[in-house]
């Protein structure tokens, strides 16, 4: 399978009295082990940073390609590291800083629209190399795809969750691939998959909530 490209959507982390106007570090909540509407799940367990920690970058919009310097807005100066979330929820969290207005106005606009509340969003890219169906056994649903070991690439700031139009379609061609292995007859254990090389991240938010196969 040809690797291509989605998005795992982020949100950055409400503090209960607010934030300051000089605050500069953020936390973001850039991955969970929630099912969702795609029916995905990527299991907490299975993460490798390695490779991202030693060059922890943080973008905006995904922009790490262009002739842009100013696309670069910051680096992560804590973590991913692992929570569980008051719901139950294994998340895993990244510490954001921007860069100071003397190196790049737009790391300071976009850090500004952050406390404003106007910008809220990010999303993350994972390489996948191993993933399985759902269980039966253990009371998961057969149909569901469990992502069990990728690695992160990057991550961005971004206005919608991802980048949208080609980015989702590519997202539909991949999965639809995925699934399209699996024999709708065959009710057996699905065994793990290795795709070495192959790409994931997931679509934008809204994409999330209306997709379904």
């Amino acid at each position: 399978m040809e690797a291509k490209r989605l998005y795992i959507p982020a949100y950055v982390r409400n503090y209960s009295n607010g934030f300051t106007e000089d605050q500069n570090e953020f936390d973001f909540i850039i991955t969970t082990d929630k099912r969702d509407s795609y029916g995905t799940i990527f299991t907490a367990d299975g993460w490798d940073f390695t490779r991202y920690n030693e060059n922890p970058v943080v973008f905006y919009q995904h922009r790490s390609n262009d002739d842009d310097p100013d696309n670069l807005i910051g680096i992560t100066v804590k973590g991913p590291w692992r929570e569980t979330l008051s719901d139950g929820t294994i998340a895993h969290i990244a510490r954001v800083r921007f860069e100071t207005p003397e190196v790049n106005e737009k790391a300071e606009k976009i850090r500004k629209k952050i406390i404003a509340g106007t910008l809220r969003m990010a999303s993350i890219g994972a390489n996948v190399q191993e993933y399985r169906w759902g269980d039966t056994s253990k009371e998961e649903n057969g149909d569901d795809i469990y992502f069990t070991k990728k690695e992160l690439f990057e991550w961005s700031v971004v206005n919608l969750g991802s980048n949208p139009g080609a980015m989702a379609k590519r997202n539909d061609e991949v999965l639809t691939a995925i699934r399209s292995e699996k024999d709708p007859e065959d009710t057996s254990e699905q065994p793990t998959h290795e795709k070495n090389g192959l790409s994931l991240e997931r679509a934008r938010l809204e994409i999330y909530k209306s997709k379904k196969f």
